[in-house]
């Protein structure tokens, strides 16, 4: 759950659970996934150098989370405008 997700639910009156088409569901089985994957390949080559995937799926998954969070900003906000000008 992003950060803002409790205080967007208070101001707005709704809660979200999914952004985007990955639910919660959907997010536990990727994550289930990626551990059989850092089990099998605990090292993989990026740009000539061995790197471990788990380092590798934590920055996909940090910029994974900063996009949604400010998506989410974007859009609490515009909402937020639309109804002040109601």
């Amino acid at each position: 759950m992003p950060p803002l997700t409790p205080l967007a639910t208070h101001t707005l009156g709704r809660f979200k659970m999914s952004y985007g088409p990955i639910g919660g569901t959907e997010l536990r089985l990727i994550l289930a996934a990626a551990n059989v994957a850092l089990m099998a390949w605990p090292r993989v080559w990026l740009f000539g150098r061995p790197v471990r995937l788990f380092d590798v799926v934590g920055v996909v998954a940090a910029a994974g989370l900063a996009v949604t969070l400010l998506k989410s900003v974007a859009d609490t906000t515009r909402e937020l405008y639309r109804l002040e000008r109601v």
